[in-house]
């Protein structure tokens, strides 16, 4: 977003960390986020679609789920769509980009959420669960966002690339 761009209003209060934004200061921009069914990443697409973005919602959950979820959410089939890809390959990576460009025609952020946690003992982590983590918190994100900045660039669109941990 240019400064003139800027319609977003931020109000912090100290006492209660309270931040509040323009209801329609994401109008007009799309945003990809990976991980968008996970606990975090539901609060994070309620508050995108409550700023008036396009967002592309990307996760492993199974279409009826998903599709479930949005409803209840009240998302808003022409500003929120899913799209199931494993973006730990460059394919699913490819697909979730090709799939946002074809809904909204421009990618504005990319925000590379998807991530998992196990606790294990050092002593007994198992090294295929190790390369899984790694696959889902770190590839994962270098490939999106490599899809993700390619398409910005061929577009010439100025756009941002969020990384979340």
């Amino acid at each position: 977003m240019a400064p003139s761009d800027v319609s977003c209003r931020i109000h912090l209060s100290y006492n209660r960390r309270e931040m509040a934004f323009a209801s329609d200061c994401l109008q007009n921009k799309v945003i990809l986020i990976t991980g968008g069914l996970g606990a975090i990443g539901k609060v994070i697409v309620r508050k995108l679609l409550a700023h008036s973005a396009r967002v592309v919602v990307n996760d492993i959950v199974p279409e009826a789920e998903a599709r479930e979820w949005m409803t209840a959410a009240g998302c808003a089939a022409d500003h929120c769509i899913y799209v199931k890809a494993d973006v730990t390959t460059a394919a699913g990576a490819q697909e979730l980009v090709g799939k946002t460009l074809g809904a909204y025609g421009g990618i504005d952020v990319a925000l590379c959420h998807a991530g998992m946690a196990q606790s294990c003992s050092i002593l007994d982590y198992p090294e295929q669960d190790w390369d899984r983590m790694l696959r889902v918190n770190l590839r994962s994100a270098f490939l999106v966002a490599q899809a993700a900045a390619r398409a910005m660039v061929e577009r010439s669109i100025k756009g941002k690339i969020v990384f979340t941990s």
